[in-house]
């Protein structure tokens, strides 16, 4: 159900008004999670970590101290989800790779864009 709004919200997008960042964003998204989704049978993929990784990234290109604090808190969202055993080491980085490639695909189709 999540996929299908998500892809609902990701149409309306790029069909709407809306800037083109927005509408990349959405796709962003959009991938992340199903991306997480086609990998649960194998392996649990850890949506707070990758969420947590691609804002940090994003945030690189508009504020860069900001950014690393954000990624400090990624640190700290990794480390909970690993304490707190909702997913383990692997499944930890697993999220925070997806995370990191599909900012770094956002960010790259941001600067195809302009």
């Amino acid at each position: 159900m999540l996929i299908l709004l998500l892809l609902i919200l990701t149409t309306v997008s790029w069909l709407a008004d809306v800037p083109r960042s927005i509408a990349l964003g959405t796709t962003a998204i959009f991938l992340m999670v199903t991306a997480a989704s086609l990998l649960n049978p194998i392996i649990k993929v850890s949506l707070h970590t990758g969420f947590s990784i691609f804002v940090a990234s994003v945030l690189l290109l508009m504020q860069p101290l900001i950014a690393f604090l954000a990624f400090g808190l990624a640190l700290a969202v990794a480390w909970s989800r690993v304490v707190l055993q909702r997913h383990t080491v692997r499944e930890v980085v697993l999220g925070g790779t997806l995370g990191g490639i599909i900012a770094a695909a956002f960010i790259a189709s941001l600067r195809v864009s302009q």
